[in-house]
């Protein structure tokens, strides 16, 4: 990602790399603080309308896991 800085400053017409390096460290910190699960719990709680979901609405239920080796297909036990 870091070597796409002096592209994306050229397509904003921003003559300092610094700026944009700035503004990504800023987004990507924003973004690693909202993957947190006790800050997500916080927005559904308190401030609903920055939760990723709405309050009523619950995460889809984890994918089953795979046995070790085992593949994608189905049946007629190929590996």
């Amino acid at each position: 990602m870091l070597s796409l800085l002096p592209a994306i400053a050229a397509v904003a017409g921003v003559d300092a790399v610094p700026l944009v390096a700035q503004a990504l460290a800023v987004a990507a910190a924003v973004t690693r603080i909202l993957a947190i699960p006790g800050v997500s719990d916080f927005l559904r709680r308190y401030l609903p309308f920055l939760a990723s979901a709405p309050v009523h609405e619950e995460p889809p239920a984890p994918l089953p896991r795979r046995a070790p080796g085992s593949t994608l297909f189905r049946g007629d036990g190929f590996r």
